[in-house]
């Protein structure tokens, strides 16, 4: 009864173990297994996010409000969020974003946020 439950277990062991070395990709090595499913690793994300922050940077330039604007990338899809003056503002930071190599959608969270001056008015 031992040996059978011990011959099973083995059993079982052999069948997984051949099954995961049959979906793991040749090629991969073990730092590349922290990778998220699309193929990005935080690496990349972080990357992207600075890349894309660099752009708003440039963007500035031209004149758009970009200094209140949150980046987050995750596999190729950048977040933005934050408070902008104007949605013309919104429109460009999108515009910027776009552009960006290795963004391939842009989630815009950002809101419109008109300062008041200290008497209440715009």
């Amino acid at each position: 009864m031992q040996f059978s439950k011990v011959a099973q277990c083995a059993v079982i062991f052999f069948i997984c173990s051949h099954l995961y070395a049959q979906t793991r990709d040749p090629g991969q090595t073990s730092s590349s297994s922290s990778a998220s499913p699309m193929g990005t690793s935080n690496v990349d994300d972080k990357q992207l996010a600075k890349d894309v922050r660099a752009a708003l940077r440039r963007g500035k330039r031209s004149g758009y409000s970009f200094s209140n604007i949150r980046v987050r990338a995750k596999s190729g899809v950048v977040s933005l969020t934050g408070a902008v003056p104007a949605q013309t503002d919104v429109d460009a930071a999108t515009r910027v974003t776009q552009a960006v190599p290795g963004v391939t959608a842009v989630d815009n969270r950002m809101t419109v946020h008109v300062p008041m001056n200290r008497y209440g008015g715009q």
